[in-house]
């Protein structure tokens, strides 16, 4: 299904519309209306620290940060699975999000490399700490899609 901020169901889907200027809109593809119900993930990587989020639509956990080594990447996907998070989204900064990648996809998880240029282009807050939350509630309201 495809929706625009003028469809009827655009306010229960998206909220608030996702205005990038005065003219133009994102328009996405919902794939998944489940998202609505089930808890995400979103990773803001660096270099040495990784800021994780899980949002369940109601909701923010506090940000966790973990060390960029193996064992704390492990225990970061381990902390997800306890939380019951499935689908997890990362910004694509540099290549410190690659070994995220391989050790989190080993473990099973549903994940989204989406574009750090992107997310900083939609509207909302943004700063360091918030990254992480940010990137998790545009995963759960299915705007990676147009990321």
């Amino acid at each position: 299904m495809n929706y625009t901020q003028t469809d009827k169901k655009w306010g229960e889907l998206f909220s608030p519309p996702v205005v990038i200027s005065d003219n133009l809109y994102f328009c996405c593809t919902i794939t998944n209306l489940n998202l609505k119900r089930m808890k995400v993930s979103g990773l803001d990587v660096h270099k040495d620290i990784i800021f994780c989020a899980i949002y369940d639509g109601k909701s923010y956990s506090e940000v966790k940060e973990y060390d960029s080594t193996t064992n704390s990447i492990r225990q970061l996907g381990a902390h997800l699975k306890k939380e019951g998070v499935k689908q997890v989204a990362m910004e694509s900064t540099s290549i410190y999000w690659i070994p995220v990648w391989d050790i989190l996809e080993e473990m099973d998880f549903d994940l989204i490399l989406v574009n750090p240029f992107l997310i900083k282009q939609m509207p909302g807050r943004k700063s360091d700490v918030k990254d992480a939350q940010w990137i998790a509630s545009l995963l759960h309201k299915g705007l990676h899609e147009c990321l």
